[in-house]
């Protein structure tokens, strides 16, 4: 029976294969598109963590009005907080535009190069990739700087500044506008000593937390740090790095794309279901007619056999039924009552099954009929006699009333 069921598979597969064909393509259609939304923000997620963590991020910053004494740094320290002092002048250039410079960083915030190397003399510079790329300038290029003219010695990136805002309270970045660069100490010193900032050095240090040191709590120590003992606080901000827009801005453009593609798979999900399910009710119907008769005969789900459904078949060896089949069947139906099974099965018409199927459902209570007689008295039984006049009058009206109560179903 199971290889019946097997030929039947591949025959469908067959019959349906434009159907089944486009199903497939749908279902890896679908998959494509949402592994690769979400599989592309992952990406992008994972390298920016990445490079992160390769350049030290920092957990975050903080400005304050004047510099911290070697005291109070290391008090800081002591606490937990690794410190660096970021701090930075903005110079206007001759296109109108503002470079920040910084002096190159050590421990916190590192520079990603892109191309060439950090600044190493007092006459180099490493510029920021956006703005370098805005304004054309290349490595081995000469920028003006407050009248001094440095070599680009590099194109850069930095993880504080990966979204190159000017100020956090922006909205957008513009490389025409605005950039950053990176000196040496003694060229930085140089540029402070130039006057020719467009406002004062501005005094910011980034840090790192160490020894389960929180963010409140370094807040708190350096609130407690003032300019001088009867004046205010010495703390201007502190920004940490989730609340900084400068930091990790590609993940939280691409952390939309991934929220939707889930929420694409779902719905692809569903509508792949909702298209499958039309199918499995599509082979329902067409199969109907042989279904009914299954269910007519007794098969029930988990059988690997299809049993007659009726006391006769349950009750007498093979050699009865087929005698009693030969006795009350015509010619033409006994081999539905021997065999209904193959002739459902293996019948290469569709009207030639359902007609087996109803040529045995009209006989089955006539058979129920003749084994009730054969089981009340065995000793008259006689199974190779033909049954009297009155005999198959009696299942034959049962029959009859069998098929009426189905008609009227």
């Amino acid at each position: 029976m199971q290889k019946i069921f097997l030929k039947r598979t591949i025959r469908d597969l067959r019959e349906n294969l434009f159907r089944y064909l486009a199903l497939f393509l749908l279902v890896i259609l679908c998959m494509f598109m949402v592994v690769g939304i979400v599989g592309a923000a992952q990406s992008v997620i994972g390298t920016v963590n990445t490079h992160a963590e390769e350049n030290h991020l920092e957990d975050g910053q903080f400005g304050v009005f004047r510099p911290l004494t070697e005291q109070e740094k290391r008090k800081l320290e002591d606490a937990g907080a690794v410190l660096e002092a970021h701090f930075y002048l903005d110079f206007q250039m001759d296109d109108g535009s503002t470079l920040r410079v910084m002096e190159n960083r050590k421990k916190i915030d590192l520079l990603d190069l892109y191309d060439g190397s950090d600044a190493a003399a007092p006459d180099e510079t490493a510029v920021e990739r956006i703005y370098a790329d805005a304004h054309g300038i290349e490595t081995g290029d000469t920028v003006t700087i407050a009248g001094k003219e440095f070599t680009v010695s590099g194109i850069v990136t930095t993880a504080d500044y990966e979204y190159c805002l000017r100020n956090v309270s922006d909205m957008s970045a513009d490389g025409k506008t605005f950039g950053t660069a990176f000196v040496t100490p003694e060229a930085y010193e140089g540029l402070l000593k130039s006057g020719m900032a467009e406002h004062s050095e501005e005094y910011r240090y980034s840090y790192i937390l160490r020894d389960r040191l929180t963010d409140a709590e370094l807040k708190e120590m350096l609130s407690s740090i003032k300019i001088s003992a009867d004046q205010a606080g010495n703390l201007t901000d502190l920004t940490t790095a989730d609340a900084n827009p400068r930091i990790k801005a590609a993940n939280d453009d691409v952390v939309i794309n991934q929220s939707v593609g889930l929420l694409a798979g779902v719905i692809v999900l569903v509508l792949i279901t909702y298209v499958i399910s039309v199918f499995i009710v599509h082979s329902i119907d067409s199969e109907s007619s042989v279904i009914g008769a299954l269910y007519a005969l007794g098969v029930k789900q988990g059988t690997a056999h299809a049993p007659l459904h009726h006391a006769s078949d349950l009750s007498l060896s093979g050699r009865r039924r087929n005698r009693y089949c030969n006795r009350i069947f015509p010619a033409g139906d006994q081999p539905v009552c021997r065999g209904v099974v193959f002739l459902l099965f293996h019948s290469s018409a569709g009207d030639g099954l359902e007609s087996s199927a109803s040529r045995l459902r009209d006989h089955c209570a006539a058979l129920d009929c003749l084994d009730r007689q054969y089981t009340d008295h065995p000793e008259t039984a006689e199974p190779d006699r033909p049954f009297s006049a009155a005999e198959r009058t009696g299942c034959g009206e049962e029959k009859g009333r069998r098929r009426k109560e189905r008609e009227g179903a």
